[in-house]
């Protein structure tokens, strides 16, 4: 299981406190497999893994090439995240805000991201990480899926990427997160196109879900005005 980890799960965010988090939850989830014999008597050789700059890189995805060459310096069969949901004030740039808008600025042509929007810029970047039958999972605004400013992303990305499936929770969105934000969201799979110029099959189809919090029965409230939040998601036939 230590080989597993150390091997097989890697992470990168900007934030030092959200790359503890994530390394304290490996290490827990790890130990939870793990008897007290492993862990006890003259024979134990059992060490905790060091993950920080081993597996949890603690660096910008768009900042300097040298760190993100270190933290992504391999492909991957799966990328599973939720990017930063934030526009970017082209006039009120704040330092940590600059790589990312030059990045925005360089590919406005061929990776437009519509309406300065940051998790849209992660929707593209993070394919080139991604193993030729890989898979991309991201959670994104729902909007992105509606605004005018989207439109050129919508244009360009589902010409460039081959998106499978959306699952729309924007019904759910007073439920989800207990009020930690409200703002509506969806999830992306998707993997990049092998020949991006190659013109796109006319009968291909995007699985679409749009869960209502009615259907939910797993989440349903005991008493009328109030609401749980949503640990499960039910998928059925309606």
């Amino acid at each position: 299981l230590r080989d597993l980890l150390t091997t097989s799960i890697f992470g990168v965010d900007v934030e030092p406190d959200a790359c503890n988090i994530a390394e304290m939850s490996l290490i827990l989830a790890l130990l939870d497999y793990v008897d007290p014999p492993d862990l006890e008597g003259p024979q134990n050789n059992f060490k905790l893994p060091k993950l920080r700059n081993a597996n949890v890189f603690c660096v910008d995805f768009f900042g300097e090439a040298a760190a993100r060459q270190e933290a992504l310096q391999t492909k991957f069969d799966w990328i599973v995240g939720n990017p930063p949901w934030k526009r970017l004030a082209p006039k009120q740039l704040r330092v940590h805000e600059r790589p990312l808008w030059q990045w925005m600025k360089e590919h406005e042509k061929d990776s437009p991201v519509g309406g300065n929007q940051a998790a849209r810029a992660f929707a593209w970047e993070v394919g080139k990480y991604l193993m030729s039958d890989g898979e991309v999972a991201l959670f994104l605004p729902a909007m992105t899926l509606f605004e005018n400013a989207a439109s050129h992303f919508r244009k360009s990305f589902f010409r460039q990427m081959k998106v499978h499936t959306v699952v729309n929770l924007a019904n759910l969105a007073e439920v989800l997160s207990a009020g930690r934000f409200r703002v509506p969201g969806a999830a992306f799979f998707y993997r990049p196109r092998p020949d991006a110029e190659s013109p796109v099959d006319e009968d291909e189809t995007v699985r679409t879900y749009n869960p209502l919090v009615a259907n939910q029965e797993p989440t349903r409230p005991v008493r009328e005005g109030t609401r749980n939040e949503s640990w499960s998601l039910v998928i059925n036939a309606s």
